[in-house]
C-alpha cells in the first residue's frame, strides 16, 4: 500500500512523497459530507515528511488517541462540526476499498498539552480529537487497512486527510490573506508534527478559497 500526502484547506494530510492538488468549489449540504474545499501542495521538506509518516501512518500507529491542531489567524473560527478526518484506500483500478469519515470533537481550550511551541501572536490554535463514539470504528478501520495491505502489498493507495471548515468571526475584519498550519500527533503523550508548513492564499485564488473568507452565520 502506497501512502499519499494530501494537503487541503483547511487541511493537511499524511502520508507520502507525492501530493495532489484540486479545487472543489461545490458546497454540499452538510460539513460532514463535504469533499475538501481546496487541496494545496504541502511545503515541508523530506525530513519533515518522514516525521509525519512515522507519527501518523494509520498502518503503523494506533490512531484512537490522535489529535489535530489547526493554527489560524484570530479572525477565523472553525465551524461547528467542521473538523473532519478522512481515511481512504484506493485499489490500482480506482476502486475505493476503504472510505471512512470521522467528525472530530473540539478539545477545550488549553486542554491539549505541548501547545506552547505552536503559539504565535495573532493566531489561535484549535485542537480536536476523535469522539468517544468513534474509537471502536477507528480500530476497525485500521484493522481493515491492514487486511487490504496484506492482500495486495504495495498495490493500493492510502490517503489520510484532516480538514477544518472555517469562517470569519463576528466583529472581526476579514483578513486579506489566509494563513494556517495543521499539526497532528498520534497520541496526547507525543509532540505535534507539522503536516505542511504555513499555507497562504487569497480569496481571489479560487471560488473554494473565497468561501473561507465569508462571515460566520449568526
Amino acid at each position: 500500500m502506497r501512502p499519499v500526502l494530501i494537503a487541503a484547506l483547511a487541511l493537511l494530510a499524511a502520508c507520502s512523497p507525492r501530493a495532489k492538488t484540486a479545487d472543489t468549489p461545490a458546497e454540499p449540504e452538510a460539513n460532514a459530507n463535504q469533499t475538501l474545499p481546496l487541496q494545496v501542495e504541502s511545503n515541508i521538506d523530506q525530513s519533515q515528511y518522514e516525521n509525519v509518516v512515522a507519527s501518523m501512518n494509520p498502518l503503523e500507529n494506533d490512531l484512537r488517541g490522535l489529535e489535530v491542531a489547526v493554527r489560524l489567524e484570530d479572525a477565523f473560527v472553525v465551524k461547528s462540526d467542521g473538523a473532519v478526518l478522512h481515511i481512504g484506500a484506493t485499489a490500482p483500478g480506482g476502486e475505493q476499498v476503504v472510505d471512512e469519515l470521522f467528525v472530530l470533537a473540539p478539545l477545550p481550550e488549553g486542554a491539549a498539552g505541548f501547545l506552547a511551541p505552536l503559539a504565535r501572536e495573532g493566531f489561535t490554535v484549535h485542537t480536536f480529537n476523535l469522539s468517544d463514539a468513534d474509537l471502536a470504528r477507528m480500530a476497525a478501520t485500521q484493522a481493515h487497512l491492514q487486511e487490504v495491505r496484506d492482500a495486495a502489498p504495495g498495490q493500493n493507495e492510502l490517503t489520510f486527510e484532516a480538514s477544518a471548515y472555517t469562517c470569519v468571526a463576528a466583529g472581526k475584519d476579514i483578513p486579506d490573506v489566509y494563513r494556517f498550519n495543521v499539526f497532528v500527533r498520534s497520541a496526547p503523550t507525543v509532540d505535534f508534527v507539522d503536516m505542511g508548513g504555513e499555507i497562504t492564499f487569497r480569496p481571489e485564488d479560487s471560488p473554494a478559497a473565497a468561501q473561507l473568507f465569508q462571515p460566520c452565520e449568526s
